[in-house]
């Protein structure tokens, strides 16, 4: 990534996290993050970016993983992070009573 634009900071690491999670491409975010984030202090706005990745795509379970993740490394969820997960739990509600309707 740097021999391409030179020096990144963390305000434009996250935008490049944000756009791949919005276009789906959470599973190739997280790559970038994994490979990065001893470049940067990872921060409160990179995780709640993923973890909204993973809440549109409907998986719970690796939003649940990076929010005990910021936990372990200190990081504290705010109401954005929190506001997040709660989205994600009523989308998943609504597709279970969607499918049992059905």
């Amino acid at each position: 990534m740097q021999g391409f634009i030179g020096s990144v900071d963390s305000t434009h690491f996250c935008f490049l996290l944000d756009t791949l999670c919005k276009y789906g491409h959470v599973k190739v975010a997280v790559e970038v993050f994994n490979k990065r984030k001893f470049s940067f202090v990872p921060n409160v706005r990179m995780y709640t970016v993923l973890i909204c990745g993973w809440c549109k795509l409907g998986r719970l379970d690796m939003a649940e993983k990076f929010l005990r993740e910021m936990d372990e490394k200190g990081i504290e969820p705010n109401v954005v992070t929190y506001n997040v997960l709660l989205d994600g739990i009523c989308r998943r509600q609504r597709r279970i009573q969607n499918t049992v309707v059905h």
